[in-house]
């Protein structure tokens, strides 16, 4: 496989990934009761598959970052270097709880409603709480680390970068925020990765186009 054939199937996982966020965000505030307790969300049928979508986007994350990273490793610099690792470890911790979401949360629900309770012993737990919180700093944080460092390469659109440096944060910090915002951020931040790997895919058809000397 060549190099050009890597950059362009990573500028397709990218877009997938970018598309499954815009999915993940924008389907709940549809389809799930949101105006209900955390447990009635967990509880309703559509749970389970939005969730397992998000488990394939949180759980190809890491590659689609990998693309972009390697697409800009020299104009990035450090900050560049930082951020994706940073989200590169935020998004792995991130799938973990995604697949707790998407298939034990149900389970473990249905049989005790109080298990999600805001004084519940899952979100009081010291450890949960604590691998939570640093899932969603690596994450957002890494995130926005990685946008300004793209801003700053111009190897992809800035306008791109723009949408991910804003998008992420609105996203990431969905919990203090009401579900509107979130899917504006998830929606946000979907389009400008759709928008790189669309251009990743792009760099990599001229490439191979391009008559060899």
């Amino acid at each position: 496989m060549t190099v050009d054939s890597l950059r362009r199937w990573g500028g397709m996982i990218t877009v997938l990934v970018g598309a499954l966020l815009v999915l993940f965000g924008v389907l709940p505030t549809l389809l799930l009761p949101t105006s209900d307790p955390l447990f009635q969300w967990v509880l309703d049928p559509d749970w389970t598959w939005l969730n397992g979508l998000a488990l394939i986007m949180t759980v190809l994350t890491p590659l689609a970052l990998v693309s972009l990273y390697l697409a800009q490793v020299e104009g990035a610099g450090r900050l560049g270097f930082v951020g994706f690792v940073m989200a590169f470890l935020g998004s792995m911790l991130f799938s973990s709880v995604q697949f707790d979401e998407a298939f034990l949360w149900p389970i473990l629900v249905s049989e005790a409603p109080g298990f999600l309770d805001p004084a519940g012993p899952m979100l009081t737990n010291p450890g949960f709480s604590t691998i939570y919180l640093l899932m969603g700093m690596l994450y957002m944080l890494g995130f926005v680390l990685f946008a300004i460092a793209t801003l700053r390469a111009s190897v992809f659109p800035r306008v791109a970068a723009a949408l991910l440096l804003f998008g992420v944060p609105l996203f990431a910090g969905g919990m203090f925020f009401p579900p509107l915002v979130r899917a504006a951020g998830a929606f946000l931040a979907g389009v400008s990765l759709i928008w790189m790997g669309v251009r990743s895919m792009g760099v990599a058809a001229e490439s191979e186009a391009a008559p060899a000397f």
